[in-house]
């Protein structure tokens, strides 16, 4: 059965895995999620990321912001009360066992 996983979870564990700052290019995002569909798809398992990057950066404003024009346009930002810890919380402990690694795992090729 596949599993569906929205992107306010990449965008979450891209914070935690590719970055120490607290801003993230939308591209650096797009990249995360093509090299995590790939390998998902390389190693037979059934998950795919669905939604709207823009979307879930609405629904998760207390945990991130999006400067869309200006010079730092397609930036996403890491809001300053949030903490590593917190985003672990919410967007690795309720992913699947297995899935929760592969954000890691997959991470760590891209660095």
């Amino acid at each position: 059965m596949t599993k569906f996983i929205g992107p306010e979870y990449l965008i979450g564990n891209a914070f935690i895995y590719l970055t120490d700052e607290r801003s993230l290019a939308l591209k650096v995002i797009n990249r995360y999620c093509l090299a995590l569909q790939k390998y998902w798809n390389l190693n037979n398992c059934d998950a795919l990321i669905c939604g709207e990057i823009k979307e879930a950066l609405y629904e998760y404003c207390d945990y991130f912001s999006f400067i869309p024009f200006g010079k730092n346009a397609g930036t996403i930002i890491l809001n300053s009360d949030v903490s590593i810890d917190d985003l672990k919380h919410r967007f690795v402990w309720h992913l699947l066992d297995g899935i929760d690694k592969d954000f890691e795992i997959v991470a760590k090729s891209l660095c």
